[in-house]
C-alpha cells in the first residue's frame, strides 16, 4: 500500500487601493490566502487604512494575511503587483530589519515598519 504525500501550498494574493499613490492617504487593502489542500476554503479580508502610503498599506495588508494563516504548510507563494512586497522579500529586508528590531543599518527607525 502507497501513502501518497501531498505537499501544501498556500498561496497569499494581496491588492491595496489608495486614493492617491504619493504621500500619506486612505484606501482599501484586501488579501486572499488559499491553499491546495483538498476541501480547503480559501479566506479573505478586505478593509480600509488610514493615513497610509502605499507601501505601509499593502505592507499591513501581508500581515494581516500571514497573521491568519493557522495550518502547517511547505510552500508560502505571494502574489502581489507591490514591487516594495517583492524587493523586500526577495532581497531579504524584512529579516534584515527584524533582526536590528526595525532599524536601519543607520540605526534609524524604519519608516514604514
Amino acid at each position: 500500500m502507497e501513502v501518497e504525500v501531498v505537499k501544501v501550498t498556500l498561496d497569499i494574493y494581496l491588492e491595496s487601493s489608495l486614493k492617491n499613490t504619493t504621500g500619506k492617504k486612505d484606501g482599501i487593502v484586501g488579501f486572499v490566502v488559499a491553499s491546495n489542500q483538498k476541501g480547503a476554503e480559501p479566506q479573505s479580508l478586505y478593509g480600509t487604512v488610514k493615513d497610509c502610503n502605499k507601501n505601509r498599506a499593502i505592507l499591513l495588508c501581508l500581515l494581516q494575511a500571514v497573521n491568519r494563516i493557522n495550518v502547517s504548510y511547505d510552500t508560502l507563494v505571494i502574489h502581489t503587483n507591490s514591487d516594495y512586497i517583492a524587493r523586500s522579500i526577495a532581497y531579504e529586508h524584512i529579516y534584515k530589519w527584524s533582526s536590528r528590531n526595525w532599524k536601519t543599518v543607520r540605526n534609524r527607525d524604519i519608516k514604514n515598519k
